[in-house]
């Protein structure tokens, strides 16, 4: 409960409330030994460093939390978690590690059937073509996730696409 009020803090920006939040749920956690929600509370963490800019910070809880997620095969998280890398490594310009993230969290995305996260990483990899100058990869890219999101009737999600579609 602290982490999803951790994280809903943070999106409206007190990340200073979100931190506390979140380190307070870590700690339940923790104490409570429930591994999983520790991975995810690693991988909030590291996203709402990501926010703030303090990326070394960020790299060390998504590290730790994909760490965690390895040791149980907790697919769902390493996907989330390879993610955040992926974004962290863009925000420091170094797109070979990106889309190695990227690539590898869509891979387990897709074997999952996790429609709404093959969309993120469709998106972030049409980005990152983009950043790269590579507009006939980006445009795939975002083709392929618009066909995801129309699917899924996510029109927040559309919009975002065919806007980066329109920006080629």
């Amino acid at each position: 409960m602290l982490g999803n009020l951790g994280s809903v803090v943070g999106s409206r920006g007190d990340y200073e409330q979100a931190e506390k939040y979140l380190r307070e749920g870590l700690a339940l956690a923790r104490q409570l030994g429930h591994r999983k929600r520790i991975s995810t509370l690693f991988a909030n963490l590291g996203a709402l460093e990501i926010k703030r800019g303090d990326y070394q910070q960020a790299e060390k809880y998504l590290q730790e939390g994909l760490a965690l997620a390895d040791q149980m095969g907790y697919r769902e998280n390493i996907s989330l978690l390879l993610t955040n890398l992926g974004t962290l490594a863009r925000k420091w310009k170094d797109y070979a590690h990106a889309k190695e993230y990227f690539q590898k969290g869509l891979t387990i995305a897709r074997d999952m059937g996790h429609r709404e996260r093959i969309c993120t990483l469709l998106a972030n990899l049409g980005t990152l073509a983009r950043e790269e100058g590579d507009y006939a990869r980006a445009k795939g890219y975002f083709q392929e996730g618009l066909v995801i999101a129309r699917q899924m009737g996510h029109q927040e999600r559309i919009d975002s696409l065919l806007a980066n579609l329109n920006a080629l």
